[in-house]
């Protein structure tokens, strides 16, 4: 199936290479994509730059910060709009 709209997929040369694009476009298949959102998506994210590792030099504080494991059954609790955990987020 091929991407939708064309013309919108050409207009992302505007601004990317073809091989950039050829690339984004294959990927999107791959996926089952369909539109040209996903190929722009895809683009984006490209050319974002990797995130460094936070340092914790010069900030001992933060050493001593420790986060809880997530609590899967939170989200489930939103989806089915149970309001148990979901006064304080789920936060313990």
């Amino acid at each position: 199936m091929p991407i939708q709209p064309p013309a919108a997929v050409l207009r992302l040369l505007e601004r990317n290479s073809v091989s950039a694009l050829k690339q984004a476009v294959q990927h999107a298949l791959e996926i089952g994509a369909s539109s040209a959102d996903p190929v722009r998506l895809i683009l984006e994210c490209q050319q974002e730059a990797p995130i460094d590792l936070f340092c914790l030099d010069g900030r001992p504080h933060l050493k001593l910060v420790r986060i809880n494991q997530t609590n899967i059954a939170s989200y489930q609790d939103l989806l089915t709009g149970n309001p148990t955990g979901c006064a304080t987020g789920g936060l313990t």
